[in-house]
């Protein structure tokens, strides 16, 4: 048989498990290249990601399948909570929604056990390999999933969560057996509701106070309430042979969520980008470790006439040696405080949609990570027809608010090009006077709607050397090189994380000399 008749073989038997496990027709079809699974029940549509039927087996794609029909089938959470509630508990009720619906899988259709398991298989075999995070809540999502699939406490789990995992056992144990009761017509409706009220019940008495104890253990160590889906429980691969699916992402179609139109963006979400950039990351945000380090250090220049100390090798030496008496003291050299801030204008008008803007996010999720790492504080702006700050410098941690707030930028891609704004917000923002090197850099693939104002706006940084420079991104950008003094610009769409990072390099290294900000940039 040859392969596509394989790829049709297939399709025709997931449409056919479709319709069985939703008790409804629903059409199936493949994606184009490059698209994800994606699951649009309002039109009863299921797209398949073509490349999980290159390269992952058939009982994989069996799987993935049935888990998301039963969520169609079984999940009714967003008909017993509010929205409100279910945003607070959103990623939670997601692990559990789904350790219950491959439960009943099991019970109603006793074949598919084995793909169930080879499916998770991958996806547990890639968490189990990954450092746990800080965050209790985090931890707990995890390994409420690694012992959902494995049936052991994971090791390496702070005590506080193997606590509140013992607390909950017999609870999730129980909520994940709350399965409909056999039924025809609308007593089936009325019996899926049910269990769902009874898991919910469970939730609501013996998961949710223990959660919230771990939302509060979270919160005195700086670390945010988890309300939104794509937390680091979940990493997904950056090429095609190391994908798998995202779990969290999946269970929030069943949880009536989304439209499953997410698949692009699942794609180049943050957490996915800073994954595949990691090797650039931690590169620079090393330099930038070591450079800060080696000027906060107090500096002694040896062999004085005088000065704060005597040096102990050189005056015993000059107990022999009179010669050396002029030489034996030290004295503390006075360093000029290096006191860095980077700040990010990125330009989201309407012209950046699309791979431009995928570009772009490629470099702010490097800055935003290599500033987090290093201790660089960094402030961000987005400007089209209007401005708005998305990152403030001072006391910046990790945290999903943080990146969901950049993720977000991608559907604000609209509107005109305010550049002179921007500048002009940047630099009447107080941080510009708080921090002795402030830096800024502007990402744009255009020109600004008026340019006689945003020279003038350029000008007033040149007059107080605070280091501006203009990167164009895409062809066509040498604009920007004649507005900025320091630019790169027609910069290749596929190295711009790559040329902000050397770019940013040379500035910073450049700006902690002490004959201050001197450096030159080269146009691409």
């Amino acid at each position: 048989m040859t392969k596509s008749n394989n790829r049709s073989f297939l399709l025709r038997e997931l449409h056919a498990l479709a319709v069985q496990i939703t008790g409804e027709e629903v059409s199936l079809i493949e994606g184009e290249v490059g698209s994800t699974w994606s699951w649009n029940w309002r039109d009863r549509l299921i797209t398949v990601d073509p490349d999980y039927l290159d390269e992952k087996s058939a009982d994989v794609c069996r799987a993935i399948l049935m888990h998301e029909c039963a969520h169609c089938a079984l999940t009714r959470i967003h008909h017993v909570y509010g929205a409100e509630q279910r945003h607070l508990y959103q990623d939670l009720l997601n692990v559990l929604e789904d350790l219950r619906i491959e439960s009943w899988l099991a019970v109603a259709f006793p074949g598919c056990g084995p793909w169930i398991h080879a499916a998770n298989e991958i996806i547990i075999s890639q968490i189990s390999r990954l450092p746990w995070t800080a965050g209790y809540q985090a931890q707990f999502l995890r390994a409420v999933l690694e012992t959902g699939h494995t049936g052991q406490l994971p090791a390496g789990v702070a005590p506080v969560v193997r606590m509140a995992l013992e607390e909950t056992r017999e609870a999730i144990v129980a909520q994940t057996a709350c399965h409909p009761n056999q039924a025809y017509g609308r007593a089936a409706a009325r019996e899926t509701l049910n269990a769902q009220q009874r898991m919910l019940a469970l939730f609501d008495d013996k998961i949710r106070p223990v959660w919230e104890r771990l939302v509060g253990l979270d919160a005195r160590e700086g670390r945010d309430r988890i309300t939104t889906m794509g937390e680091s429980v979940i990493y997904v691969g950056s090429g095609p042979k190391n994908r798998v699916v995202n779990r969290a992402k999946r269970s929030a179609k069943g949880l009536g969520m989304g439209d499953g139109n997410h698949g692009s963006a699942l794609k180049r979400s943050y957490l996915i980008r800073q994954q595949a950039l990691s090797q650039v990351i931690d590169a620079l945000a090393n330099e930038f470790i070591e450079l800060f380090e080696t000027n906060s250090r107090q500096k002694i220049r040896l062999y004085q006439r005088s000065g704060d100390a005597i040096h102990i090798r050189t005056a015993m030496q000059a107990e022999a040696d009179p010669r050396l008496n002029d030489r034996v003291w030290t004295r503390r050299l006075h360093n000029k405080r290096f006191d860095p801030l980077v700040v990010l204008a990125l330009d989201i008008s309407g012209s950046m949609a699309g791979k431009s803007f995928d570009a772009a996010f490629d470099g702010v999720v490097v800055l935003s990570e290599v500033c987090l790492r290093s201790g660089l504080p960094m402030a961000m702006w987005s400007f089209n027809s209007q401005v708005r700050q998305i990152l403030k410098p001072h006391n910046q941690a990790d945290s999903s608010a943080r990146r969901t707030r950049i993720d977000q930028l991608r559907s604000q891609c609209k509107g005109g090009t305010s550049m002179d704004s921007a500048l002009a917000c940047i630099h009447a923002s107080p941080e510009i006077g708080q921090f002795t090197h402030p830096i800024v850099f502007v990402i744009s693939d255009g020109q600004p709607d008026k340019e006689p104002a945003t020279i003038a706006q350029i000008k007033k940084f040149d007059q107080e050397q605070i280091p501006l420079i203009g990167i164009g991104i895409g062809p066509d950008t040498s604009e920007m090189g004649s507005l900025f003094k320091n630019s790169v610009v027609n910069v290749n769409i596929t190295a711009v994380a790559s040329t902000l990072c050397n770019t940013v390099r040379n500035v910073v290294m450049g700006h902690s000399t002490p004959s201050g900000p001197q450096f030159h940039l080269r146009a691409a």
